[in-house]
């Protein structure tokens, strides 16, 4: 007895090129957020550099600074690399690019990897930061309640 064998659906990110799009808009709007924390995390460890100087974690400091200044040159080069896939993926939704039509979806495929990669380093930047800038702020109020 033959028996057929399912087609095996392909992922939804393969189903329409206005799905990719939506995708592409969502991660501008996030990256472009990215931006605004990492400026925040920025001020909050200059607002706090005179008590990390004397709670001997400079060091640390520093890294985390450098850490955050890395991350916005790549946040800038990230957010050009989706803008111009999201070009890309308007024009192939308007049928002009058929024939880049793989090399779009593996673009998208490479920029999704890109992404997730960029945001988990995000969190590592600010857990990293919040739990300094917090040990900071706990030994200055234990300061300040002994005075």
């Amino acid at each position: 007895m033959l028996h057929t064998i399912p087609k095996q659906k392909e992922p939804i990110i393969y189903n329409s090129f206005e799905y990719l799009h939506k995708k592409t808009q969502n991660w501008l709007l996030e990256i472009s957020f990215i931006k605004t924390e990492l400026n925040f995390l920025k001020e909050l460890i200059s607002e706090h550099v005179i008590a990390i100087c004397k709670s001997n974690n400079f060091k640390d400091a520093k890294m985390f600074l450098t850490g955050i200044e890395h991350e916005i040159l790549l946040n800038s080069k990230l957010l050009k690399s989706i803008k111009k896939h999201a070009i890309n993926l308007a024009l192939l939704t308007e049928g002009v690019y058929l024939s880049r039509q793989q090399e779009i979806r593996k673009n998208h495929t490479l920029l999704k990897v890109e992404v997730d990669n960029y945001t988990e380093n995000l969190k590592y930047i600010k857990k990293q930061t919040f739990e300094l800038i917090l040990k900071v702020m706990k030994k200055n109020k234990s300061k300040k309640l002994l005075e």
